[in-house]
């Protein structure tokens, strides 16, 4: 979503103000970099910090659905939200898995497409985007317990010789 599709919707002054804030936090969380084809954010990556780095990252998705409540939207919507990021700490805070869910559950993108949906704005194409590398993301994460197996068998045959 564009500035100027923001400018030219028929929101308020703080409810574009809310939205813009939104869309930035949204990237910076779900999207900055990519890495083999997959959007990267400060999500996964504080997310691998046990405990405290999904904490962290569900404290600011928290903050993005107060951003959505000062905008008014329906409580119901609002209940959508939360429940996605409820998922989204659960999940990640899973041991191994969780930093793979990480990459793949992007509560963030996933609530700004709610949000554009319920204003009729048009998309902005970050939950397609998260749809797209579904595949790369589980085949990454088959690939990354695949490693840590090999590492754990390798470990232990190793011990087992000395």
């Amino acid at each position: 979503m564009s500035q100027s599709e923001i400018e030219a919707s028929s929101l308020t002054e703080d409810q574009q103000q809310q939205l813009r804030s939104i869309v930035y936090w949204t990237e910076k969380m779900d999207g900055q970099w990519t890495l083999l084809g997959v959007p990267i954010g400060w999500d996964a990556l504080i997310g691998l910090l046990p405990i405290a780095g999904d904490t962290l990252t569900a404290c600011v998705s928290l903050s993005l659905v107060n951003k959505a409540r000062k905008m008014r939207v329906p409580k119901r919507l609002l209940l959508r939200m939360l429940t996605n990021v409820a998922i989204d700490f659960f999940g990640g805070a899973l041991p191994v898995f969780g930093d793979v869910f990480d990459l793949a559950w992007r509560a963030n993108s996933k609530n700004l497409s709610l949000l554009e949906e319920h204003y009729g704005l048009e998309s902005s194409g970050a939950g397609l985007e998260a749809k797209a590398s579904y595949l790369k993301i589980m085949l990454l994460g088959l690939l990354v317990c695949l490693a840590t197996a090999v590492c754990f068998t390798y470990q232990q045959q190793l011990y087992s010789f000395f």
